[in-house]
């Protein structure tokens, strides 16, 4: 089976299965998937991040060089695109306020039509943090919105105001902890938060309420359990 001309990996309170009608045709019904769009799919440019509404399950790309999210309908259809500068990152509370991560490293908040609410500035961190500079965001299931910081290299977690709660990573010139090198990319689980380094190649999981480092595993290589350069991970 030929794969798309390229494929958007998320997942999805959705699951995709055959109908009796046509073999192309597809039905949705609730559980986790992989959608996967061709490049027909929609006028994408640069698609970059996605995200998924658990209600309704919309699916949100952000398109970097497009200057635009766009939503599609959980069979895959598309509902809407919305204008927005240079969006590299997106994702959605639980009332379904959109947030967008752009290439300056801004967080705009847009409401459901698209239209800008306001920003979303950290605030709180400690003084001898670095200012962010955001790389990637996911809201938790609490509207506690995660940023992996690209200048203090760790993962930050922040209230939905924006105010700091704790690191995942050390943070500061003066804290002693582990610290990231490359930090590349994370995702949230239930009770833990999940942290790839590309310079080392290694996964750190740490306590979602508390921060502390639980474990790490992986190691550079290319041979049975090793990596190499990871880039991307999510969890089930």
């Amino acid at each position: 089976m030929p794969y798309p001309t390229w494929a958007l990996l998320s997942l999805l309170p959705l699951i995709s299965s055959p109908t009796q009608e046509k073999p192309s045709q597809e039905k949705t019904v609730r559980a986790n998937v992989v959608l996967l769009l061709d490049d027909k799919s929609a006028s994408f440019v640069t698609p970059f991040a996605t995200a998924a509404d658990p209600k309704s399950g919309e699916i949100y790309i952000a398109d970097q060089e497009g200057n635009a999210v766009f939503v599609f309908a959980e069979n895959g259809r598309e509902k809407a695109k919305l204008a927005v500068p240079a969006p590299m990152g997106v994702t959605l509370d639980r009332s379904g306020q959109i947030y967008v991560l752009n290439t300056k490293g801004e967080i705009a908040i847009y409401d459901f039509q698209g239209r800008k609410i306001g920003d979303l500035v950290p605030t709180g961190l400690p003084q001898d943090a670095a200012k962010p500079q955001p790389l990637q965001i996911m809201m938790g299931d609490k509207d506690d919105l995660f940023i992996a910081d690209g200048a203090n290299q760790a993962v930050l977690m922040l209230d939905s105001k924006g105010k700091f709660q704790r690191a995942f990573g050390t943070i500061g010139t003066k804290a002693k902890g582990p610290r990231f090198k490359g930090l590349k990319s994370f995702c949230v689980g239930r009770n833990k938060v999940y942290v790839i380094d590309g310079n080392t190649s290694q996964v750190s999981v740490f306590s979602r309420t508390s921060g502390d480092l639980l474990f790490s595993f992986g190691e550079s290589g290319g041979s049975h359990l090793q990596l190499a350069v990871p880039v991307s991970i999510t969890v089930d």
